[in-house]
């Protein structure tokens, strides 16, 4: 390949770009050159979540990590039990983990909290998906598999659904 990237870097970087339009790149390739700065990784998260959000107006919302478990008092038995499952996600032994969480409860309990506690310590967003439905029973047409983006490249994240 002409680029000089191993093939692994390239297929990395293939997989981080899925899903950004090639005007989307293009301005960022545009601004890392005004500001004469590589571009980074870093830089493809934020670009894809401002796409995925501009895509579905009103039904996702991308909530950077500002939390950990340190922000969570009480429950030690579930913040030693979440920060074992972290330490094994980053350790790539995910047959070891579930692959999601489950978290109901009462209105105004923390589970919100408690999943952008855990998004800050993975170091992952939380993704809010926001009400899908309307409060007329079959006023709406939506559905909310047509109406998001696929998910593929997308990489780790939490899911909230309010």
């Amino acid at each position: 390949m002409p680029s000089g990237l191993p093939e692994a870097a390239l297929e990395d970087l293939s997989r981080q770009l899925t899903g950004i339009s090639r005007n989307g790149l293009f301005n960022l390739l545009k601004f890392k050159e005004h500001r004469k700065e590589p571009l980074a990784a870093a830089d493809l998260a934020p670009l894809k979540a401002r796409w995925v959000e501009q895509e579905c107006p009103g039904l996702i919302e991308f909530l950077p990590p500002r939390l950990n478990l340190d922000a969570l008092h009480g429950q030690e038995a579930l913040k030693r039990h979440l920060r074992q499952n972290v330490a094994l996600w980053r350790q790539d032994q995910t047959e070891l983990i579930p692959m999601g969480y489950l978290i109901s409860g009462p209105v105004g309990t923390g589970k919100t909290f408690l999943v952008k506690c855990l998004a800050g310590e993975a170091g992952v967003p939380v993704v809010v998906l926001k009400n899908f439905r309307d409060k007329w029973y079959g006023s709406t047409g939506r559905q909310p598999g047509k109406d998001l983006p696929d998910p593929q490249g997308a990489g780790s994240m939490l899911c909230v659904h309010r």
